[in-house]
Formats: structure tokens, C-alpha cells, sequence
């Protein structure tokens, strides 16, 4: 027992909203923000919260910063947030939680304090302006720390529908494993579909009795593979409407369910891949 720690590490805890909150797609992308105060590149891993979860692996970004508008809290005044409390998204923590990142801001946080101090300015002025942060990065380098050159952020995805790709990936959504494989043209089982669904909506902040919608959709419940007319059947299912066969796909059409897909062979009998439902279920819920 001697190795045993004699109190539960916490990995994950509220976060303080702050000017700006870091979302885990920036992380994945490799974002480098103008006002960035330290960089990271540790995997993604969102632990388990229960016996009947085995936590997974978002992403492994490759380098990424954090900004400082995101350590600024919104509504206290001469404050800095650092740690695991700062305004990161709970997803994009998976990653930035780790002891060395929160060391860099930690003490990134302290060269802007006596930055403040001598200069008689408050924690949210220095925010936009780019000769105290460009000072705040100098000396934070010269002792040592790193932060990488300003460059474009790269894609992780090839989806052609890579917003409702970015929408659910931050909502923590779309496990892409150690690499960043995120199966964009795997066909979706029918459970699947569903699944997503029903994990997307609280997400979304959308409050709705799912025990009733699962019971509307339960036929549809099964490993088959998804096709266009299965898919409409389902969604006007959770609306309400009890339509079967073609008379689905034709409503589909007509209410707009297919309105957001992109140079798909959109035929009744045709299977879907992830990125085509992703497309469908960010459109049938935003």
C-alpha cells in the first residue's frame, strides 16, 4: 500500500467561464492564438465515470496554446483562473488538465500579474493588447518556455460536413482514438444512429423526455446497417409523424431533413456513413 496515493486525485472539476473558452477541436486543429501564454500536445483521454463506462480517447493533438483571455474570469476583476478550474471546455480538459500544462499557465499567469502590477492596468485590459501580451510571451520564453510559431489551423477531418463534425467532436462525441481516426466513412449501424442522438440532445441543452422518444423509435433499435428511408423513418418518428417506405423519404425531402448533405446520392435503399449522419442529426437538432 505504500504506492497508494492517500487521497482521490480529481481529474475534472467546474470551470470558471472566462473571455474565452477552448474547445477541443482547437486542440485537435493545433490552433496558435496571438495572445497564446503556453502549449500542450497531451492526448485527449476522457476518463471513466461509472462501472458501466470505459472512458475513451478523443483525439492526440500534436502541439496546441491557450490563450490568455481563456485564465481572464468574466465577471471578477483582478483574477487569474489557472488549473484545471480555467475556461476550458470539459472535453478540450481531457488534455490541458495535465500537472506540466497547468504549470506553464501557472506561471505565465504570474509574468502577467507583475506585468499588472508595475504597469497599474487590470488582468482584463492587457486583453487585445498585443504589446503586453508580446511582452508577457518574451519573458516567459527567455526563462525557458515554449510556444510555437503563428501558422494556419490544419484540418483533422476531410468530412465535407466538417462543422457538424467540430459541433459534436467539442461535445465530446466522436472518439477518434490515439489516431485521430474518427471512421468518417464507416456506415452507421441503425443503433448507432440513435445512440448518437440521444447522447447529442442534452448536450445541446435539450430538454426532452428521451424515455418516450426511445419507445417511438425501439423497432428501429437493431445492428442493421442505416439507409436513407431508415433514416427519415426515425427522425419523423421522434417528430411524430408515423411514416414507412417511400412516404418517409418523400417527407424527408419536403421537410428538409436532407437539406444540409452535399452531392450524396441521397437514394432510399442507400446505406449512410458516420459524416452523412453526423450532417443529419446536427441539422435535426441545432
Amino acid at each position: 500500500l505504500e504506492g497508494v496515493a492517500d487521497e482521490l486525485y480529481i481529474r475534472e472539476t467546474r470551470h470558471i467561464k472566462g473571455e474565452y473558452t477552448v474547445q477541443v477541436s482547437e486542440l485537435l486543429e493545433g490552433v496558435v492564438y496571438e495572445d497564446a501564454i503556453a502549449a500542450g500536445s497531451y492526448p485527449v483521454d476522457i476518463q471513466t465515470t461509472s462501472v458501466n463506462d470505459s472512458g475513451y480517447v478523443i483525439g492526440v493533438p500534436s502541439c496546441y496554446t491557450i490563450p490568455y483571455r481563456s485564465i481572464v474570469p468574466l465577471e471578477i476583476d483582478n483574477l487569474y483562473i489557472v488549473g484545471k478550474a480555467a475556461s476550458y471546455s470539459s472535453v478540450a480538459a481531457g488534455s490541458i488538465r495535465v500537472v506540466p500544462v497547468g504549470m506553464v499557465v501557472g506561471e505565465s499567469a504570474s509574468i502577467a500579474s507583475i506585468y499588472a502590477i508595475k504597469n497599474n492596468v487590470t488582468p482584463r485590459s492587457l486583453r487585445g493588447q498585443a504589446e503586453a501580451i508580446n511582452e508577457i510571451q518574451k519573458i516567459m520564453i527567455e526563462r525557458g518556455g515554449y510556444l510555437p510559431k503563428e501558422k494556419a489551423p490544419k484540418r483533422i477531418s476531410l468530412t465535407k460536413y466538417y462543422e457538424a463534425f467540430s459541433k459534436l467532436l467539442n461535445l465530446g462525441l466522436l472518439p477518434g482514438g490515439y489516431n485521430n481516426d474518427f471512421g468518417e466513412k464507416n456506415i452507421i449501424a441503425q443503433n448507432s444512429f440513435i445512440n448518437l442522438i440521444f447522447r447529442v440532445m442534452p448536450r445541446m441543452g435539450i430538454d426532452k423526455d428521451t424515455t418516450k422518444l426511445r419507445e417511438k423509435v425501439q423497432e428501429y433499435f437493431t445492428s442493421d446497417e442505416l439507409t436513407y428511408q431508415t433514416a427519415a423513418e426515425i427522425l419523423l418518428r421522434l417528430d411524430g409523424k408515423k411514416l414507412k417506405g417511400e412516404k418517409a423519404h418523400e417527407q424527408a425531402f419536403k421537410s428538409g431533413i436532407y437539406s444540409g448533405l452535399k452531392g450524396e446520392r441521397i437514394i432510399a435503399d442507400n446505406v449512410i456513413t458516420n459524416e452523412v449522419a453526423w450532417q443529419l442529426i446536427y441539422d435535426y437538432l441545432k
